[in-house]
């Protein structure tokens, strides 16, 4: 059965929202992996694979396959740019990048669905160590990298794997806009559902993971050897001191490989399964693996019709601030960019 039905649809598409349109089937010969396998190969870049692992032992109930993005955001040295409608927008940045974000959401009218999962629509993407120096003063050269700061996809299509009823929703978002007569936008959504449900329904061709690591070569590091262990007793006397509680220090590696994203990500995926897993495909930006820490500000936070949740992570204090007792993040600020 379709959700919402054309006469829902026409009034809830009133002024131009965003109406995510959606199918259930049942999906207990499918898999999130062979199900990204067969989306991707029909959408090769601007995509997503979302899933998890809760308590180390079970799947979490959702996992997520979002692509074909309606609109795209992109930070980077050069400015900001904003793809929709086969159109890109660029503009200088002036301050927070994310600012320009929160205004392109702002105009998003979205209708969600209670019988859809949380995430069914907006922005999935990503946000690189170095947009911190938008926001702080800290020191030190930005690393030479064709990375941008930050870049978000707004899937028009989502394919949901619900782990527990086992089965898949099929989401297609719709809006009119221009004087477009909002059945057309409706009749699209129902294209665009029956084209993922026959992608999914084909064969899948071989996709085993060679054996070997198909490295070409040794790791190159960024930082020698001895520099880096100078930075960890560098890092252990300002604990000593009292300066800091804790460092995290990092060497970026670069390494050649014969292997596919999707061929890394299913290795890491089974050895390491994690509370956040992902694979991103954005433009020519690509990567994948397991997420087992974030930091204070974002890993738990949720936002649920208009109030936002936050949950500290393991080690967090409770600090006293004008009276008032608050989580708090266990590192100083003064020692974030240590």
């Amino acid at each position: 059965m379709i959700v919402p039905d054309k006469e829902q649809f026409l009034r809830q598409a009133e002024g131009g929202a965003l109406v995510p349109v959606f199918r259930e089937f049942y999906a207990d010969l499918e898999t999130p992996v062979s199900a990204y396998l067969k989306i991707s190969a029909r959408f090769p870049t601007d995509h997503f694979l979302l899933e998890s692992v809760e308590g180390g032992e079970k799947w979490a109930r959702y996992s997520f396959i979002g692509f074909d993005p309606h609109l795209q955001f992109r930070a980077d040295a050069t400015g900001i740019s904003v793809r929709k409608g086969g159109e890109t927008r660029t503009v200088p940045i002036a301050g927070d990048p994310l600012h320009a974000l929160e205004g392109i959401l702002k105009e998003i009218r979205y209708r969600p669905s209670a019988r859809l999962p949380r995430l069914s629509g907006g922005a999935v993407g990503y946000i690189g160590y170095d947009y911190v120096r938008y926001l702080e003063k800290v020191g030190g050269e930005k690393p030479l990298t064709d990375a941008p700061d930050a870049i978000f996809l707004f899937p028009s299509r989502l394919v949901i794997f619900d782990n527990v009823r086992h089965t898949i929703l099929i989401v297609a978002h719709a809006s009119s806009h221009g004087g477009e007569d909002p059945g057309d936008a409706y009749t699209r959504a129902l294209g665009a559902i029956e084209e993922v449900r026959r992608l999914l329904r084909a064969p899948l061709d071989s996709s085993e993971v060679p054996d070997g690591d198909g490295g070409e070569g040794e790791p190159a590091f960024e930082m020698p050897r001895e520099a880096f262990l100078d930075a960890v007793r560098n890092a252990k006397e300002h604990i000593r001191n009292g300066d800091i509680i804790q460092a995290v220090l990092s060497n970026r590696a670069t390494v050649r490989t014969g292997r596919t994203p999707s061929e890394v990500y299913r290795v890491l995926r089974a050895l390491n399964p994690s509370p956040y897993m992902y694979l991103l495909r954005m433009g020519t930006c690509r990567s994948s693996g397991p997420l087992r820490r974030s930091s204070c500000d974002s890993r738990g936070t949720r936002s649920s019709s208009g109030r936002s949740q936050a949950r500290a992570p393991g080690g967090a204090i409770r600090r006293r601030t004008g009276g008032s007792r608050r989580n708090s993040c266990p590192i100083p600020r003064r020692s974030r960019s240590t």
